[in-house]
This record gives C-alpha cells, sequence and structure tokens, in this order.
C-alpha cells in the first residue's frame, strides 16, 4: 500500500497537480503528531529520542498532512538505520538569512525569516559519493541494512519534492559509520 501511495504521489508531484493546502503551521505540533505515531518503532529498537524545539517558534507556512508526511519518512528512516540503543535527535529554530545571503541555503530569500527542521542520527551514515544521488527516484543507498529494511527508494524523493513545493530546501550531512542529519527549511507565515 505504501508503495502504491509513494508512487501516486511521484506521479501527481511530477505532472503538477499536487496542491497544497497552505496555512499556518505549528511545527512542534507536527513533530508530536509524528513522535507519536512512530513511538512504539523507536522503543522496539531502544532508541532514544531527543526533541529541541526553540522557544516561540513561529508557524511555518505549509500544508499540514504534507508537513507530517515529510517528518515521517525523515524520522522514520532515521529510525530505520539507526541501530538498537542509537540516539535521533529532532530540533527546530528559526533564523533569518541575512542581507548578504548564506552561502550554506542559496535558494532562500535574503531578509526572510524561515525555520529549520534538523533529524540528526547516530545509524550507519552515507557515502559522499551515495549523498550525490540521495533524492533521486527510485536510489537507494547499497549495503545490508537497507536491503533487509526495504522501500521502492522514492521516499527522500518526494521529501525534497514537497519541500521545494512548499518554498523551501533540503540538506543533508552524513558520514559513514557516525550518522547523518536531514535538515529542512520552511518560510515562516506571515
Amino acid at each position: 500500500m505504501n508503495l502504491i501511495n509513494e508512487l501516486l504521489d511521484v506521479a501527481r508531484l511530477e505532472e503538477g497537480r499536487m496542491a497544497l493546502n497552505l496555512g499556518p503551521v505549528r511545527v512542534e505540533e507536527v513533530m508530536q503528531a509524528v513522535v507519536d505515531t512512530l513511538s512504539t518503532l523507536l522503543q522496539a529498537k531502544g532508541q532514544r529520542l531527543s526533541v529541541n524545539v526553540q522557544p516561540s517558534l513561529p508557524p511555518v507556512l505549509a500544508d499540514r498532512d504534507r508537513l507530517i508526511q515529510i517528518v515521517t519518512n525523515l524520522l522514520s528512516n532515521a529510525t530505520k538505520y539507526t541501530p538498537e540503543g542509537g540516539v535521533i535527535t529532532v530540533s527546530c529554530s528559526k533564523f533569518q538569512v541575512p542581507s548578504a545571503g548564506d552561502a550554506a541555503r542559496p535558494n532562500l530569500q535574503t531578509g526572510t525569516w524561515n525555520v529549520e527542521l534538523s533529524v540528526q542520527d547516530t545509524g550507519i551514515g552515507i557515502s559522499a559519493e551515495e549523498q550525490k544521488q540521495l533524492f533521486s527516484r527510485f536510489y537507494r543507498v547499497d549495503s545490508s541494512l537497507t536491503r533487509q529494511a526495504g522501500g521502492a527508494g522514492l521516499g527522500l524523493y518526494i521529501v525534497k519534492s514537497l519541500v521545494e513545493k512548499h518554498g523551501g530546501q533540503i540538506t543533508v550531512a552524513s558520514t559513514p559509520g557516525q550518522g547523518s542529519t536531514f535538515s529542512i527549511t520552511l518560510p515562516v507565515a506571515l
């Protein structure tokens, strides 16, 4: 069923038929909903989850259901690819792009306020070469753990497409054997 839903999402995204119902969304509420949904999986693997939200975080301009889909994918991937007893940290903070721009976030508009949501894990990590293809359709990192975890290689492609459709961007920083950090940036709702 997941594969069918992912294929339908890919088709709608690529055909420009996925409409977003944009409005102010509280990121901390979305994170709590996702954590509640995945708590059994985290407990089963003995993983520790830490959630750090900057106080007075403004709402983002987003489609709540699609933001839940984005965060669910990132957090479930972190859970899948982090060994038993590992640590996953979700953090959210706001920042303003300086007038000189931001080299780390080149596609964001100067002077705007944004929220960054990051999912960091102590999992298997991803090589620099594999990171280049990570957001491609049907791409899966080649390791014994990824083969065991299953999936069609569409989740991160969908996440990237949805984040960009929201006017944001996604980045990854990873070191094999040490873990990964996926960060999404979304505009603040005005």
